[in-house]
């Protein structure tokens, strides 16, 4: 009885030692030596995805809208864009926004894929 207890103590000690050890953890992707702060504009273009290749069903995948979304509100305020949620026909999106304004979530219809209609915008306090 003596050694199981001392054993499941060892056991214990062990997994506490060990779950004090901080470890990084992230809420989003690895982006390389890309450094963003939040609200700045970038330009992606030396971030680059990978090339999908495949011959089941990715023959279908298409982008079917790419609007450009305005960066520069009329305010003057600069927005990024970030956090795409995607639920029963809606996109959900999470801005950031600089010079002194509030990010936000922006809300686009998306029955018509190829002509995205923006809904509504909340928790932005502007």
């Amino acid at each position: 009885m003596k050694k199981t207890t001392m054993l499941s103590s060892l056991v214990l000690a062990g997994a506490l030692t060990l779950s004090s050890i901080p470890f990084n953890v992230l809420a989003h992707d690895e982006l390389g030596d890309v450094n963003i702060e939040k609200g700045e504009r970038t330009g992606y273009s030396n971030v680059a995805a990978e090339l999908l290749e495949g011959s089941k069903n990715l023959q279908f995948l298409y982008e079917a809208a790419a609007p450009e979304m305005n960066t520069v509100r009329e305010d003057g305020k600069q927005n990024s864009f970030a956090d795409v949620y995607a639920h029963k026909g809606y996109a959900y999106l999470g801005t950031h926004t600089r010079n002194g304004g509030n990010g936000g979530v922006r809300v686009f219809d998306l029955k018509d894929p190829a002509n995205p209609k923006e809904v509504a915008v909340f928790a932005n306090n502007d």
